[in-house]
């Protein structure tokens, strides 16, 4: 299974990656086979404790940034591009995972609530029940 992990640059913690690291603990005790760590390439929270994660666990990872060439976005940065180009990431991210952890700031922008909204949207009503149940 392909494991999402996203959130807001804000919750940078130890709390925040032990939270992280429970839940794919979690998961495997479940039976979960993880095959690759997601993420959309931010630099630190969530995602950056998922790319340690998954190095320290030997899991195949991968990161979707917004302005490599995989989103062919080679024109200048603009405010515009910029909210297209993590509008893009979020989509991608969610299209390719089976799972995803969302780790939401309440006092932040919500980015990450757009993410899961994506993942919704791209699975069946039955698969979401089934992750809500396993954390």
């Amino acid at each position: 299974m392909i494991v999402a992990i996203v959130g807001s640059r804000e919750r940078n913690s130890p709390k925040d990656k032990a939270i992280i690291e429970k839940a794919i603990e979690r998961m495997q005790l479940y039976g979960i086979s993880i095959s690759m760590i997601i993420t959309g390439g931010t630099q630190r929270g969530p995602e950056q404790f998922a790319k340690e994660i998954a190095e320290e666990l030997g899991i195949p990872y991968k990161e979707f940034c917004p302005w490599n060439d995989a989103f062919k976005l080679d024109q200048p940065r603009t405010r515009q591009k910029e909210i297209e180009a993590r509008d893009i990431r979020r989509q991608v991210v969610a299209m390719h995972a089976d799972y995803m952890l969302c780790l939401i700031d309440p006092k932040g922008k919500h980015g990450e609530i757009l993410s899961a909204g994506f993942f919704m949207q791209y699975h069946n009503e039955f698969q979401r029940y089934k992750n809500l149940e396993l954390l």
